[in-house]
C-alpha cells in the first residue's frame, strides 16, 4: 500500500560484517550499562546488530498521509449521508449498512468504474464483536483467527500456524519447519476512542 511505498521504515543497522559460517539465529541484547536494546542476526555468513528504525531511502511521508487523509475524509463523508447511528460497522475502504440504506449511495454506487463503491455481499443477519471481528452469514470472520481454529472460550482459539523467519530464527532447529500450536485470546475492548457514558457512541481522544 501507499505505507509500505512511501512511508517505509527500516531497521537502524549500527553494525555488520561476514562471519563465513552458516549460523542461524537472532537473539535480543540489552546493554548493562546504558539499558539500550540491539537485535543480533545471524544468517548467509552474515552477522548484523540493528537498534530501533530509519525513515526509507526514498520515503515521501506527505504523499501517504495526504492519499491517507483524503481517503478517510471520504469514508466520513459517506458515513455522514445517513443519519447517526445507521452505518453499523466501517473498515478503511467499506460500510455496512442495511438494505433499506442502500438508496443513499445509489450516485457513487456502478460496479465497474474506478473509484466508485459496489455492492460486494450481503448477509441476513449481521453481529459485529469489534473491528475485524463479526459474524456474518452464520460464519465468524475475526482477524488473526482461521476458519479452523478450534474455538476454547467465547474469546479464545487454538490454531496451527508456520512460524515466521523470524521465529524461526530464534528457536527452530536448522534444516526443520516446525508447524506451532497458537492460543489466542481476544480481548474484545474498543480503545479508539472515548465511549461516552450511557451511550453506544464515541468521542474522539483529545491529543
Amino acid at each position: 500500500g501507499f505505507y509500505g511505498k512511501w512511508a517505509q521504515r527500516n531497521p537502524a543497522i549500527i553494525q555488520s560484517g561476514y562471519t563465513g559460517r552458516p549460523e542461524l539465529s537472532r537473539e535480543l541484547v540489552i546493554s548493562y550499562e546504558t539499558g539500550e536494546r540491539y537485535i543480533i542476526t545471524r544468517m548467509m555468513g552474515k552477522e548484523w546488530a540493528e537498534s530501533g528504525f530509519i525513515e526509507g531511502r526514498h520515503n515521501l511521508v506527505a504523499i501517504a498521509a495526504h492519499i491517507t487523509e483524503g481517503a478517510r475524509i471520504y469514508l466520513w463523508r459517506l458515513i455522514d449521508r445517513l443519519p447517526r447511528g445507521r452505518v453499523l460497522y466501517c473498515d478503511t475502504d467499506s460500510l455496512v449498512v442495511r438494505q433499506s440504506d442502500v438508496d443513499a449511495f445509489s450516485d457513487v454506487m456502478d460496479d465497474k468504474r474506478l473509484g466508485y463503491l459496489q455492492a460486494q455481499k450481503t448477509s441476513a443477519s449481521v453481529s459485529i464483536r469489534g473491528l475485524k471481528d463479526y459474524r456474518w452469514n452464520d460464519v465468524d470472520i475475526i482477524k488473526g483467527i482461521r476458519s479452523t481454529a478450534e474455538q476454547i472460550t467465547p474469546s479464545s482459539f487454538r490454531q496451527k500456524m508456520f512460524p515466521g523467519l523470524y521465529t524461526l530464527l530464534k528457536t527452530a532447529t536448522p534444516g526443520l519447519f516446525p508447524i506451532i500450536t497458537q492460543t489466542r485470546t481476544l480481548k474484545r475492548q474498543y480503545d479508539k476512542a472515548e465511549l461516552l457514558p450511557d451511550s453506544s457512541f464515541t468521542s474522539p481522544f483529545r491529543l
